[in-house]
């Protein structure tokens, strides 16, 4: 399974001899899952049943899901006119004018303006335009999880780039560290030595405390578990699916031993190849927020 990019669209469209039913789905960044639905009023029972589907084929992003009805060949809902309602509103209008001395000027316009006066008939979905609602929907998400998955292989393709380049210069400094550390030792040796001229110092107390020393500025366990986290990412990327957390989880800790490395290791080399190793791991951060 490839991972999957959380940016994508789709659209399907199908038609009954009631409706021309045009479905949209976008989705892009979200830490979670989130759904914002635009729904005509005769669909708004499906609203659950949409959720649903979305939630059973994606695990991050958010979703902006738009359905459309147009209605066909003169099935337009008829409006309806509840007559014992206004009657109703009428009589009391009347006794509220004569109540505070006003003239009697209920007109039909105020009437209409009553709630439940003038209503447009409930349209009832058939059985048809369901099923073609349901298939559209299934289509745009289809379409949508497609676009999700191409944009997740170019991703892919990115990531394992800056993965290389990160490899690369974790590999040059482990290569570099033995020489490192000597000349570290070397340089403490002398200072120590410095310092200490006229005390009496054993050769075997002073090797202690120069290999005490140089171990705090080894970059060996840094670079072990920059190692460990390359692998895990690696692992991740391979299985596929919705990884993205993990991954950017992973992603701060190689910033943090990379970090770590850079300010231990008291060199000119280290610290070009830390440079570039710091731009392999924005650029993995970067990446990694696209991903579900």
């Amino acid at each position: 399974m490839a991972v999957s990019s959380m940016t994508g669209y789709g659209r399907a469209e199908r038609s009954t001899p009631e409706l021309a039913l045009t479905v949209e789905a976008r989705s892009s960044n979200h830490r979670f899952l989130e759904v914002a639905l635009k729904l005509p009023r005769e669909f708004v029972s499906l609203e659950l049943e949409v959720r649903r589907s979305l939630q059973a084929r994606f695990h991050r992003g958010r979703f902006d899901v738009m359905v459309t009805a147009k209605r066909l060949g003169g099935t337009e809902p008829r409006p309806k006119v509840d007559l014992s309602l206004a009657r109703a509103y009428l009589a009391r209008l009347r006794e509220l004018a004569s109540g505070v001395g006003l003239d009697d000027e209920v007109t039909l316009p105020l009437i209409l303006q009553c709630p439940g006066v003038l209503t447009l008939e409930e349209e009832t979905l058939s059985d048809e335009v369901e099923s073609h609602l349901r298939a559209a929907l299934g289509q745009a998400f289809e379409a949508l999880q497609g676009m999700r998955q191409t944009e997740g292989e170019t991703l892919n393709a990115e990531l394992t780039r800056h993965l290389l380049t990160l490899e690369e210069s974790a590999e040059l400094i482990e290569k570099r560290r033995p020489e490192l550390l000597q000349r570290y030792q070397e340089r403490l040796r002398g200072r120590i030595k410095e310092l200490a001229e006229g005390l009496s110092v054993s050769e075997e107390r002073l090797a202690m405390e120069v290999a005490l020393l140089a171990e705090k500025s080894d970059v060996a366990e840094e670079l072990l578990r920059l190692r460990s986290h390359l692998a895990q990412f690696r692992e991740q990327l391979e299985s596929g699916g919705p990884v993205g957390r993990s991954l950017d989880f992973l992603v701060q800790e190689m910033h943090r031993e990379v970090n770590t490395t850079g300010a231990k290791a008291n060199d000119l080399e280290v610290t070009r190849l830390v440079l570039i190793a710091k731009g392999a791991v924005e650029k993995l951060r970067e990446q990694v927020q696209n991903i579900e």
